[in-house]
């Protein structure tokens, strides 16, 4: 059996609400989800695939986001006294602030949307659940080099980008030093 390290997740992201408070930055919904699945993948990878808070997460056109917290955030943010979690956790959650708090939202999607996790359980129009083993397998891994693809926004949306890569001249019309008029 598989006890999680917290009561709900609604602890967590209060956690990450207070954080961004005494930090003077507001946290977005946009944010906090992807923070959500980052802290639950980096814990588990850490702590022997055992679960931060309980709770799966699902997979849409979106990211990743965790459903029950996404229907309480519906009606805004709850009032909630500062989160009482146990100092390893505390910890624990200061470096997943550190390391990704300073990405804004896009960034973070764009994280978790390049996971092999992502990759493997987004079906276009659908929702569908993720186990902690498949968030987490493969986590951090380089994508493959033929899915992988950087994508910037240009003045008319959406681009791949691609590394330049000069056409080679014809070997017949090189010239030599020894074919001078």
């Amino acid at each position: 059996m598989t006890k999680p390290a917290v009561k709900s997740a609604l602890e967590i992201a209060n956690w990450f609400f207070k954080k961004a408070e005494a930090s003077k930055v507001y946290l977005e919904e946009d944010k906090l989800h992807p923070l959500m699945f980052l802290a639950q993948t980096h814990f588990a990878l850490k702590n022997d695939m055992q679960y931060l808070m309980p709770g799966l997460f699902v997979c849409d056109s979106d990211s990743f986001f965790e459903p029950n917290l996404k229907k309480i955030l519906e009606y805004g943010m709850p009032l909630m006294d500062a989160p009482s979690l146990p100092g390893k956790i505390n910890e624990f959650l200061e470096l997943i602030w550190n390391k990704y708090a300073a990405k804004n939202a896009f960034e973070l999607i764009g994280i978790v949307k390049d996971s092999p996790a992502y990759r493997l359980h987004y079906v276009k129009g659908e929702q569908t659940l993720v186990s902690l083993e498949e968030m987490s397998k493969n986590f951090g891994a380089k994508p493959e080099a033929r899915t992988a693809k950087k994508i910037l926004i240009s003045q008319n949306g959406p681009v791949v980008v691609s590394q330049w890569n000069p056409r080679k001249l014809n070997d017949s019309k090189k010239i030599t030093g020894d074919n001078h008029a």
